[in-house]
């Protein structure tokens, strides 16, 4: 840093000029200029910043209600458990159904739900007359992937169509309650309507799980069955 600032002091570096600009460079970092600036564009324009007026804290764009360190910490878990639940719920639809990666990814996911379910109850008892719809939402995620996963275990009767109904409705309800919580303040999303955010993942996911119900090879040989069977 030290020679740029002496080629703006001088083009023709000289001694005298080198020797000032090399004090300055290193008084600018002695006072943490340097660091400071760094710190304050990262913080200020990517990654994280505190809206004091606000009480909050925004990380990527997403603004934080709350500057309570426990409230930051159940946050940070909570990420964790909604991306691994996404992931692997979208990795168990996609693979071959039956035993082997399906049946992993969807216990994976049931258990990453489950910690979605614990984590957001949590969130919403610490601030209830904010977020008590998105328990409510988190409630049923969980219940209708309880009850899909009873449904195979259990195997009840007609069990495919439960199994596929409510783990399905599960991962509707979850992106039901990130739209609604998150949607406003995502590219693109921001400029729907507030109702949309509650409505468009079950626009997307009701008619897939409706075409998966008339197609599902399990669903389609237990239907051929039933009639022999009685």
């Amino acid at each position: 840093m030290a020679r740029e600032l002496r080629l703006l002091v001088c083009p023709t570096d000289c001694t005298q000029c080198s020797r000032s600009a090399l004090a300055l460079a290193v008084d600018l970092d002695q006072r943490g200029f340097i660091h400071d600036a760094i710190s304050t564009a990262l913080h200020n324009r990517f990654l994280y910043r505190r809206d004091m007026a606000n009480g909050s804290v925004v990380v990527l764009g997403i603004p934080i209600p709350s500057t309570n360190p426990v409230f930051l910490a159940i946050i940070g878990v909570h990420v964790l458990f909604g991306l691994a639940a996404v992931i692997t719920g979208a990795a168990a639809m996609l693979s071959k159904k039956g035993r082997g990666r399906h049946s992993k990814f969807g216990t994976i996911y049931f258990w990453c739900l489950f910690g979605v379910f614990v984590t957001m109850s949590a969130l919403s008892f610490m601030r209830w007359a904010e977020n008590y719809h998105l328990f409510i939402l988190g409630a049923l995620s969980f219940a209708s992937a309880l009850f899909g996963r009873t449904a195979i275990q259990r195997r009840w009767h007609r069990w495919p169509r439960l199994h596929l109904t409510g783990m399905g409705a599960s991962y509707i309800f979850m992106l039901t309650a990130f739209y609604v919580d998150n949607g406003k303040n995502l590219p693109l999303w921001r400029e729907l309507p507030q109702i949309a955010f509650w409505f468009l993942p079950s626009v997307v996911g009701v008619p897939l799980i409706l075409y998966a119900l008339r197609r599902h090879p399990l669903v389609l040989e237990l239907s051929r069955s039933l009639p022999s069977a009685s």
